[in-house]
């Protein structure tokens, strides 16, 4: 895993109530869940998303790391990964986008651009 500045990591008691709440909400509990099962996902693979998650609020990896760390973790492609992401963000990130941004100091519109200018730079 990625660290980010380690000055900068939280612990749980530190993130807002609001957020906590929304992240273990029984809504966000069930996209989680729908999502595992979808994909298929068994054993200690159903725990990266929640995981990814709380690093991400915790600022234990940035959300242009999010990505790379889902890929790295779930052992799929950059392009799979990407795709899962953008779930991720929309069906439980989105809800606490403002959030996260104004109190936490992270924006996770960068978690899908970022991804995509490593993938224009020419190899």
């Amino acid at each position: 895993m990625i660290m980010a500045d380690t000055k900068t990591i939280l612990t749980i008691e530190t993130i807002p109530q609001s957020i906590r709440d929304w992240l273990a909400s029984n809504v966000a509990t069930y996209i989680v869940i729908e999502l595992n099962n979808r994909l298929g996902f068994k054993d200690l693979k159903r725990q990266v998303i929640p995981s990814l998650i709380f690093w991400l609020v915790t600022r234990e990896i940035t959300p242009e790391d999010f990505i790379t760390q889902l890929s790295q973790e779930l052992k799929i492609s950059t392009s799979s990964a990407k795709n899962i992401a953008a779930e991720i963000v929309e069906k439980l990130l989105r809800p606490i986008e403002r959030s996260l941004r104004t109190e936490m100091d992270v924006d996770i519109s960068k978690i899908l651009t970022a991804e995509l200018l490593i993938e224009e730079i020419p190899t």
